[in-house]
């Protein structure tokens, strides 16, 4: 598992993870992330928030690929209330394509 993230992009997240993207054969995306970051929704207990993968120093995601990675949340206020260390959740877009499991919490 890659663990190569940006230091900067620590400093902004609100959570690292461990982070697996579905192959496409399983349901997961078609082609890979961008490469800097990566917008989709975590699912949580059945509650939705928006988030970005902070993609930067790790570079895209392609399905099937496992990666420690920082996230942050647009609404951290309240997604700091559903998430600590080893919940586990899911990414979405128009389906589930991944999922993935808290490590470390660094909210503000």
């Amino acid at each position: 598992m890659r663990q190569c993230y940006d230091e900067k992009n620590i400093s902004k997240a609100d959570i690292l993870a461990k982070v697996t993207l579905y192959p496409t054969a399983q349901g997961g995306r078609e082609s890979a992330t961008p490469s800097d970051k990566f917008g989709c929704l975590c699912v949580v207990n059945g509650v939705h928030f928006d988030c970005r993968l902070l993609l930067a120093g790790i570079g895209a995601l392609r399905p099937g690929q496992s990666v420690t990675v920082p996230i942050k949340f647009l609404d951290a206020d309240t997604a700091k209330n559903f998430i600590g260390v080893g919940t586990r959740f899911f990414l979405r877009e128009v389906k589930i394509i991944g999922e993935g499991e808290v490590e470390k919490l660094l909210f503000n």
